[in-house]
């Protein structure tokens, strides 16, 4: 069974006050770049989520999110409808230290007949580190409808696989500039 991977990038970043992924990381031009390199050692193909795909200096697959709306379940609804593959793992572009190991570990739990497999750390839920099904799309489009975007409430309502997974470090966002200073010192 192959499992795609996007990479989120299409949100606003207006506590970051500038487009967090076109930051420099990691030792690539941008955090995107280097997230985009990081999950091609783990999958056969990553895509990059996004509102402007030409805004981006690196060769990718882009998913074009087309919506003005800045939600997870827009960009999930945009992936359902372009992906091939029936199972992705997704991620937000802003969690640099998310690393290999805890991302092999969902793919370890990966089970097709699950509607989304969903990383835990103690009490919470990161519904941007998880795989989805693309059959959950309905239910996606009736979240739209309905104008209900909280996805942790979403995945009691599906078969979800919860995985819990103990290093805090790999949940770190960047969402203000001192977390990005903060983040290059590493």
């Amino acid at each position: 069974m192959k499992i795609a991977c996007v990479i989120l990038a299409g949100g606003k970043s207006s506590r970051m006050q500038k487009d967090k992924t076109m930051l420099p990381f990691g030792g690539y031009k941008t955090l995107c770049e280097y997230q985009y390199n990081k999950m091609k050692e783990l999958f056969e193909k990553v895509y990059i989520s996004t509102k402007d795909p030409k805004k981006f200096n690196f060769k990718a697959d882009y998913i074009l999110d087309n919506t003005t709306e800045f939600a997870p379940t827009y960009a999930l609804d945009s992936i359902m409808q372009n992906l091939d593959e029936d199972f992705f793992f997704v991620m937000a572009v802003d969690m640099p230290f998310l690393n290999k190991s805890v991302v092999q570990k969902l793919l370890n739990e990966f089970d097709a007949n699950k509607d989304a497999i969903v990383a835990t750390n103690g009490d919470e839920i990161h519904t941007l580190c998880a795989i989805y099904s693309k059959k959950i799309h309905p239910q996606i489009k009736e979240l739209i409808k309905e104008n209900r975007h909280k996805l942790q409430r979403f995945l009691k309502e599906i078969d979800t696989k919860y995985v819990p997974i103990d290093e805090d470090d790999a949940f770190v966002n960047l969402n203000y500039p001192h977390e990005y200073e903060e983040a290059l010192k590493r």
